[in-house]
Parts: C-alpha cells; structure tokens; sequence
C-alpha cells in the first residue's frame, strides 16, 4: 500500500486493507462504523479499538471506495476524537487525519483506494 494523500490509497489486487480506530478522550468505539464499495464491514477488533478488514477484489485500475462514520454525543467532552491508521498486507502504515467532534456531531470520511 502506498498513500497518495491521508484519503487516497495505492494497492495491489488480494492486498488485505485494514482500518484501526483509536478513540480518544471520550469518543466511543461502538460509535464508530465503516463501509466498503456500499457494503457494510464487520469491527474484528474490540469495542474499545474497532478494527475493519476488506480484501481488495478489484482489477487493475479499478477503485474501492470506502466510507467511515462517526457519531458524537452531547456528553462527549470539546476535544473528543477519532485516530484512524491505515494499512496494507503488502506493506504500508499510514495515519490518516483525525476525527473531531467540533468538527460536528456525525462525520463520515470517504476513502479510496486505487488498484494497481
């Protein structure tokens, strides 16, 4: 995997995609969701740090789009945020940027990643 920028990603077909989220003062773990290609994915993590996995199935030149949500609450504190890690099976660790809450209360990032 190699990034173009903190939401657009290179891989390889069968590269295996994982996303790590790390809630961070007081955000919520199971307030946290993820998407591929309109498909909902499954958190194999915890409930504290999810983590979701996709296989890329694509061809060459094709892309996978992927869409994380991430809900606030009333009670969550100012500076309650998201850290999110990309990574790759063929290589790569990325950061990604932050999720806020003062940002607003729903936030859905969207990411793609182009099949090489």
């Amino acid at each position: 995997m190699t990034q173009e920028d903190p939401y657009t990603y290179g891989v390889k077909q069968g590269e295996d995609v994982r996303f790590e989220i790390t809630p961070m003062n007081g955000a919520a773990g199971e307030r946290a969701t993820a998407a591929v290609d309109g498909n909902a994915l499954e958190n194999t993590g915890s409930k504290e740090v999810p983590v979701f996995l996709f296989k890329v199935t694509k061809n060459s030149g094709e892309r996978h789009f992927a869409i994380l949500a991430f809900s606030f609450v009333d009670g969550d504190p100012n500076d309650a945020h998201y850290k999110i890690k990309v990574s790759g099976s063929e290589g790569g660790d990325y950061d990604s940027n932050p999720v806020w809450k003062e940002d607003g209360d729903l936030q859905e990032p969207e990411y793609t990643f182009k099949v090489s």
